[in-house]
């Protein structure tokens, strides 16, 4: 997997300047038919831990979330929109899940879906380290391309939630609880993590890190400026660049 990240210089979520850091981002990589590779249906995975308004800094901003989905649109892409919180998994949850923190705005702004598929998956973890199998979305399951947009946020079992962290969105909501009450030790927690990102393999991952959260994170931190949109192959990258922008 490739190493290298680029950071794309940005100081607000106006939607030309989202636009045009996102663009950068996959320029620097060949642009985004480079990162397509000729797939059609791109799952987009944005942070949205919880029913809050973007202003809050708790979930993935929905001008970055429009930006990454019209690129690839642009490009010949059916594109959904999907997460799961730590609650049940239901049709109602999503659509406030969706409403709130600004989806059901991006999504019809750019011609994006909203998945309300609540059904899941068991998948083999074949690279795990810790666990051997999980169950995912459908449609994460089912996607030629999964594009993990995350949040730049402090976390308060974790340390910092990015890239990596975002894919534990894939596993259906009451599936979480049961994997933190299996792994209570925080280092023993953080491989299951990788091990969720290493099932998923995420194609591309963005970082909102334009408003990042500071403070009793994930639900519960301050906004913090930090002025940039992260891209790369690889999540495991993007996340170590992260400590350093914190």
């Amino acid at each position: 997997m490739e190493k290298r990240i680029f950071v794309a210089g940005c100081d607000s979520y106006e939607q030309d300047k989202v636009n045009a850091a996102v663009e950068r981002v996959f320029d620097g990589f060949g642009g985004v038919e480079a990162v397509l590779a000729g797939g059609k249906k791109v799952l987009v995975k944005p942070n949205l831990l919880i029913p809050k308004k973007p202003e809050s800094a708790a979930t993935t901003h929905p001008v970055v979330v429009e930006a990454v989905c019209t690129a690839f649109i642009r490009a010949g892409a059916e594109v959904s929109i999907i997460d799961s919180t730590g609650g049940p998994h239901s049709k109602m949850v999503l659509r406030l899940l969706y409403g709130k923190p600004g989806m059901k705005k991006a999504a019809k702004n750019c011609g994006a879906k909203l998945s309300f598929d609540t059904t899941s998956k068991s998948v083999s973890c074949s690279k795990g380290e810790i666990i051997d199998q999980v169950d995912l979305l459908t449609p994460v399951a089912e996607a030629d391309l999964v594009i993990s947009v995350a949040k730049a946020k402090t976390h308060s079992f974790q340390a910092m939630t990015g890239c990596v962290k975002n894919m534990f969105g894939c596993v259906p909501g009451l599936d979480k609880p049961k994997l933190h009450r299996r792994f209570p030790k925080r280092e023993d927690f953080a491989k299951m993590l990788v091990d969720v990102c290493l099932t998923v393999n995420p194609g591309f991952s963005i970082l909102d890190a334009i408003t990042g959260m500071e403070g009793q994170g994930p639900a519960s931190g301050d906004p913090k400026q930090t002025g940039a949109i992260v891209g790369g192959f690889s999540p495991y990258a993007i996340d170590s660049a992260q400590c350093y922008l914190m």
